[in-house]
């Protein structure tokens, strides 16, 4: 299965929000490594955290961070 993940608050200084994505993202790569995940994220600072750290994750950067223009053009199906 493939599974996308909107991790934009990952970088974003979000406190909660970012806590949650970030240990979510950290505990699906340790206990799944069949499943392929992308993570969407908008902060330079979330590519350099996530980058290359599982084979089964991509990063893919989405702009702009505002979500009234990121969720309908970027994140659409």
């Amino acid at each position: 299965m493939h599974i996308a993940i909107d991790a934009h608050s990952v970088g974003a200084q979000l406190a909660g929000n970012e806590s949650y994505a970030v240990n979510l993202i950290e505990g699906l790569a340790e206990i799944d490594q069949t499943n392929l995940y992308t993570l969407y994220v908008t902060k330079p600072a979330a590519i350099d955290r996530f980058a290359d750290r599982w084979s089964n994750f991509k990063v893919r950067q989405t702009l702009p961070h505002t979500p009234l223009v990121r969720i309908p053009l970027t994140l659409s199906a």
